[in-house]
This record gives C-alpha cells, sequence and structure tokens, in this order.
C-alpha cells in the first residue's frame, strides 16, 4: 500500500470533480448549433431544450464548486503553497465570473425568453438572447476553455 500519494478521498474528489466538469459543462457546447434551430419566431421545444441544458449546467458549476473547494484544501499540490499557485488563484477568479455570468445572466434571461417564446413575442426573445448568442456565449465558452487549461496544465507563473 502507499501511504505517499493522495488518499482513496481526494483521489474520489478528483474524479466527482472532472465528472462534474464533463457532465455539467459539455452539454453547453451544443448550444450554438441549437441556436441555428430555434426558427423565427423563435420555436418555445427549442428554447426549452436550451434552458433545459442552461439548468443542467448551474447544477455542474455548484458541484464544480463543492469538489474544487474541497480539492484546494486537499491537494498535495496546493497544501501550504495557496499563495504560490497562481495558476489556481486565475483559474478561480475567472470561474467566479464564469458561475456569475452562467448562473446570475445567462439563466434568468434563457428562463425568461421561454416564457417569452411560449407567448408568442419573438421579439422579446431576440431582445434576451442576442447579448447571450453574440457576446456571453462565446465568452463562457472561452473561460471554460481557459480554465480547463490551467487545472490541467498547472502552468508556473
Amino acid at each position: 500500500m502507499n501511504m505517499s500519494g493522495p488518499g482513496a478521498g481526494y483521489k474520489i474528489l478528483v474524479f466527482v470533480h472532472v465528472l462534474s466538469v464533463i457532465a455539467g459543462l459539455g452539454p453547453t457546447y451544443p448550444l450554438p448549433a441549437l441556436m441555428k434551430r430555434r426558427g423565427d419566431p423563435p420555436s418555445p421545444a427549442e428554447l426549452r431544450a436550451e434552458h433545459a441544458i442552461s439548468r443542467f449546467a448551474t447544477i455542474g458549476v455548484a458541484l464544480i464548486l463543492v469538489t474544487g473547494l474541497g480539492l484546494i484544501n486537499e491537494s498535495p499540490a496546493v497544501k501550504g503553497h495557496f499563495g504560490d499557485a497562481h495558476w489556481l488563484q486565475l483559474g478561480i477568479g475567472l470561474f467566479v465570473v464564469l458561475a456569475g455570468l452562467g448562473t446570475g445572466y445567462a439563466a434568468p434571461r434563457m428562463r425568461k425568453a421561454v416564457g417569452a417564446a411560449e407567448a408568442g413575442d419573438g421579439a422579446g426573445v431576440h431582445r434576451l438572447l442576442d447579448p447571450l448568442d453574440k457576446v456571453v456565449g462565446p465568452i463562457l465558452g472561452v473561460l471554460t476553455a481557459v480554465i480547463v487549461y490551467l487545472m490541467l496544465i498547472k502552468p508556473d507563473f
């Protein structure tokens, strides 16, 4: 039995954390393709599918946060050296931005857009979702990619 490496609890936490990233945020990557299927006026069914993905991503963000905090506390790479782990500090800052944009800005707009589509208000749907489609969505994708890079590569800066 190897006592020098991370324990089983830490390994399970890493597994749950990575699975949360893949399962929680992975389904958001097809959203640009779904956007093209909305139609004009936007289809309530398509918007409900997008909204379901966004709700699922919110759960993923919560799991990522909880398991990430646990990993920070238990990580042999960080324990006692958090101040030197600039890659981690940057990743945490970017995650806070991602979580805020995703759960505080994008998700409520998506929920309202579903309601607008069900009411037949195509202009309202566009008003709500154009900022997401053109600006916030791509930013969320880039933030996710940068955070994954930082967590995997752990650059020394």
